[in-house]
């Protein structure tokens, strides 16, 4: 059995589950680590760490870009397969979006943090994605390829307002769309910004926009229609290793052309430079330099800035996901990617309830080593300087935890399926 851009009899792209169920797994990784694993330095410093806590961390990077991309995509055939009109499309998009904003700021700030008080309010992925479904919402009535151009725009030009953005008079709507950090809302109420939303709204705008290209219909024999697709077909194919290519050659011209600085380091001066500097280091945030070590310099060599997502970071997750896109197809008939592929299927219920477990266990396996507890957004335990597991163990333990959410996931499913319309809109 292989899966490809072909629907199943739902109507469901069943190689778009297992990427997004993928993204899920990554995102488990990773907030297995932030809630269970305590490290003495960040993973990513490449002063610091070393190989295993660094790749660890790094390819849980590819987890937000596919969440998002998948966003625009899914919304596309959502679109066409319950043959919407520009207002249903728009109510929709809209409802959902401030839906997930809602989320975002009260019962999963509340699971990412045990705590009943609100501050700092931190704006996270979920906001990100329901800024953006709502901006898709209100463009209901452009075309398609409009859209894709305005999301291609939005990924390659918002590098340029840089040396605006690190203006330390920007206002808060400014912050809101492209500075990674904290500002003072209205009634003192500070927020942190995790992810700055224009760079993600223009992500999700290229995921939709698109779709009719990743997923376009040919026609497969007489009286029938069946989805004929050069990038998630999940064969190698001429287009897709070109494109591949071109990605590879692309990331790899911008990032030996690092200038000889650190976008962090350039903010104290920022004024003195002026837009011209910031458009030679564009897209650049992190400079790498070479080590004694060849893993260190590899290290360095990919690590990207994320927060808000440069251009040769978005290229990067590009260039790894392909390879992941026709491993998924290739090997569709393994049992772990027929789980991703359920998971994949209830994306939001998996990302509440990963988040609920990995919290709730962490809470109580630690009050059992005897450690005090302050939740806060960055989880420090009190008394724990010592603790230190075995990192190998991470990807096991992960492991572990996707296999309980994919129980309760396949549990969920069957349930969703008797629920309301509406009621499925929202989960």
């Amino acid at each position: 059995m292989e899966i490809s851009a072909e629907r199943n009899p739902a109507g469901r792209v069943e190689l778009i589950d297992a990427l997004r169920g993928f993204a899920i797994f990554l995102m488990v990784l990773d907030h297995t680590r932030t809630f269970f694993f305590v490290l003495p330095y960040h993973p990513l410093d490449v002063t610091q760490s070393n190989p295993p806590a660094f790749f660890l961390r790094w390819v849980t990077h590819l987890a937000a870009p596919i969440f998002v991309f998948l966003t625009g995509i899914s919304a596309r055939l959502q679109r066409e397969r319950y043959d919407l009109s520009s207002y249903e499309f728009m109510r929709r998009q809209i409802l959902r979006g401030f839906w997930l904003i809602f989320a975002e700021i009260s019962w999963l700030h509340f699971i990412w943090t045990f705590r009943l008080n609100w501050e700092p309010v931190t704006l996270q992925v979920i906001f990100a994605i329901g800024c953006g479904l709502v901006v898709l919402g209100l463009l209901s009535r452009v075309s398609d390829r409009a859209i894709l151009v305005a999301g291609v725009l939005i990924l390659l030009l918002h590098n340029l307002t840089d040396f605006y953005s690190y203006n330390a008079s920007i206002p808060w709507w400014w912050r809101l769309l492209h500075v990674y950090g904290e500002f003072r809302a209205t009634g003192n109420v500070l927020v942190r910004v995790a992810y700055p939303v224009l760079p993600w709204i223009g992500l999700l705008l290229l995921g939709y926009g698109g779709a009719h290209e990743l997923l376009r219909h040919k026609p497969a024999g007489p009286g029938s229609a069946m989805p004929s697709a050069w990038l998630f077909s999940g064969q190698l194919n001429y287009r897709s290793v070109i494109l591949w290519g071109g990605i590879g050659f692309i990331l790899l011209l911008l990032r030996c052309s690092d200038p000889l600085s650190d976008m962090r380091e350039l903010h104290a001066t920022i004024h003195s430079v002026g837009p011209i500097q910031i458009m030679i280091r564009y897209g650049n945030f992190y400079i790498w330099q070479a080590h004694p070590e060849v893993g260190r310099t590899v290290m360095s060599f990919l690590n990207m800035c994320k927060y808000p997502p440069s251009l040769v970071f978005l290229l990067m997750c590009v260039f790894f996901t392909m390879p992941i896109v026709w491993l998924l197809a290739r090997y569709s008939g393994l049992g772990i990617t027929r789980m991703l592929i359920l998971v994949g299927r209830v994306p939001f219920f998996a990302y509440f309830v990963h988040l609920l477990l990995l919290h709730a266990l962490a809470l109580v396996y630690f009050r059992l080593l005897g450690a005090g507890w302050q939740p806060d957004p960055h989880f420090y335990r009190d008394g724990m300087s010592s603790y230190s597991p075995p990192l190998l163990l991470l990807p096991l333990i992960a492991s572990l935890f996707f296999h309980i959410i994919y129980i309760l996931s396949r549990q969920y499913a069957r349930y969703r399926s008797h629920m309301p319309a509406w009621m499925r809109l929202m989960l």
